[in-house]
Formats: C-alpha cells, sequence, structure tokens
C-alpha cells in the first residue's frame, strides 16, 4: 500500500512539473509590427488594430429645482481649451509602465480626439492647469472607434 502512494505521489509531480513547462502555442503570438509601444514586452493586446478615441470634456453642474419642491438635476456643459494626455499602458520587462503617446487640446464644443493609436489600455489625464482640477480616466480601446467622455470640475 505505501508503495502505490509514493507511486501517485510521484506521477501528480511529474503531471504538474510537465504542465508547467509546457507552453501552449496559441498563447504565444508575436505582436511585432502592430504598432505597438516602443519598449512594449507584452504578448497580448486587446485589439490588434489602430483605434481612434474621441468624446467630449465636460463640466457638470447642479442646477436647482425649477418648481419648490421639485428635484436638482445635473446638467453638463462643454469644456473649452482643456488639456489631456494620453498614456499607454503597456509592460516593459514585466513591469507595468505608462507611456506617453500624445497631448491634445479640446475644442470649442469640448469634442476631442486621439487617433491613430494601438488597441490598448490607457490612462486620459486631464487638468492640473489651473483652470481644471487634474483627473484621470481610464480606457480600454478595444474597437476601431472608442467614445469616452471626460468629467473635469474647476479648479478652486
Amino acid at each position: 500500500m505505501p508503495r502505490t502512494i509514493v507511486f501517485a505521489a510521484l506521477l501528480v509531480a511529474s503531471v504538474a512539473c510537465a504542465a508547467a513547462d509546457s507552453t501552449d502555442a496559441s498563447s504565444d503570438r508575436s505582436l511585432n509590427g502592430t504598432g505597438k509601444a516602443p519598449g512594449d514586452t507584452s504578448t497580448t493586446s486587446p485589439y490588434l488594430g489602430n483605434t481612434s478615441t474621441s468624446g467630449f470634456v465636460l463640466t457638470m453642474s447642479k442646477k436647482a429645482p425649477s418648481t419648490p419642491g421639485g428635484s436638482d438635476t445635473l446638467q453638463t456643459s462643454p469644456v473649452s481649451g482643456a488639456e489631456l494626455t494620453l498614456y499607454h499602458n503597456v509592460l516593459q520587462n514585466g513591469a507595468g509602465v505608462s507611456v506617453f503617446v500624445a497631448t491634445t487640446t479640446s475644442a470649442a464644443n469640448g469634442a476631442y480626439s486621439f487617433a491613430p493609436v494601438p488597441g490598448g489600455y490607457y490612462i486620459i489625464r486631464s487638468g492640473g492647469d489651473g483652470k481644471w482640477t487634474a483627473g484621470v480616466s481610464y480606457l480600454y480601446a478595444n474597437s476601431a472607434a472608442v467614445t469616452q467622455n471626460i468629467y473635469v470640475a474647476a479648479a478652486k
């Protein structure tokens, strides 16, 4: 009986080691030439093509009720001239790094756009310029066109 237990334990250990050493060929894809950030050593990308990211920079304010006893409502207004900075989150030598991609300023109607950029995970940093409070928005660029509105608050 003890030999059976030892043999079973050795069998389980050898199968586990073999599984840990094997690599699945389908998960080991080369993504060279897909527009990844310089030094990006990640082996997967959520969207392999370039993407266009756009939306509006808006500020929210509370609107008083129009009738006594009515509810407050939130309203948005476009923000002109807000500076936005785009960073691509990538792996470099096994560590997560946010790589600068571009800076843009919102138009008179609050519209902004970053294009073309490779698919992936991004941070959009807004404000911090004295007019608007600094903020961070997270973006998952997983299709050819991604829309995300950015909300900022006036600096005090």
